[in-house]
């Protein structure tokens, strides 16, 4: 399986040195020229639990990569999302798949404009990871990584995929709702990071402080309200 990954930042150099450390033939594609010429001169540091890894990849601009992948995973920030996708018509065909493993809400939409909804797949992941530099990320912490179809089926690729990537050590699960995984995750990511931003603190503050606790529990409620709202 060939696989691409979109984006060269905290989570997609994580992604994609774990998959090349598990034996995939995976390709990093990002916009900065220098981020694809260090990857491809010193590959991808990753600083795990078990140790520092180093995994070989091949890096390239979007306009240059020479072949059709098999699997697209978009790991760029969502607002861009279309100009990835964009540039990477010129590697993706008719049996291209599309992973989304991106926070937030609206994904399915902005990639449906690309791929039809039998090609993309959906999930969420709650790995750590910080990007050190260049190629060259910190992960100290365990994680779980969820998939699932756009349309809801399981479907071969889908398992092979997530074989894959459980064997690579990310995690993975195929869960059938998966949209309650990932508005779980946009409650996670709306608590936790406007809080601790806004009164510049860390996460502790959550489980620390009761005022920051009952905000939380204001914001969760709110977002559990538009849910069911979108859901009708």
């Amino acid at each position: 399986m060939k696989i691409v990954v979109i984006g060269a930042g905290a989570m997609g150099t994580l992604f994609g040195g774990k998959l090349a450390l598990a034996g995939a033939e995976v390709t990093m594609v990002d916009v900065v020229p220098e981020a694809v010429e260090s990857m491809r001169r010193d590959g991808l540091v990753l600083e795990l639990l078990d140790g520092v890894h180093r995994a070989p990849v091949e890096a390239y601009l979007a306009q240059d990569v020479p072949f059709i992948a098999d699997l697209v995973v978009l790991f760029t920030k969502s607002l861009y999302s279309r100009a990835a996708l964009e540039s990477a018509r010129r590697f993706m065909d008719s049996r291209t798949v599309v992973l989304s493993l991106q926070n937030g809400l609206g994904n399915l939409e902005r990639i449906s404009e690309f791929v039809p909804k039998k090609r993309i797949i959906l999930g969420t992941t709650d790995f750590p990871s910080d990007l050190v530099s260049i190629g060259h990320i910190r992960s100290l912490g365990d994680g779980h990584t969820s998939i699932m179809t756009a349309e809801g089926g399981e479907t071969p690729f889908l398992q092979q995929v997530c074989g894959l990537f459980d064997r690579a050590g990310l995690g993975c699960a195929i869960t059938p709702d998966i949209m309650k995984t990932i508005w779980s995750k946009v409650a996670v990511n709306a608590t936790a990071n406007s809080i601790t931003a806004v009164c510049r603190l860390r996460c502790g503050v959550l489980v620390d402080t009761p005022e920051a606790g009952e905000l939380a529990r204001h914001i969760v409620d709110e977002i559990v309200a538009v849910a069911a709202a979108v859901a009708g």
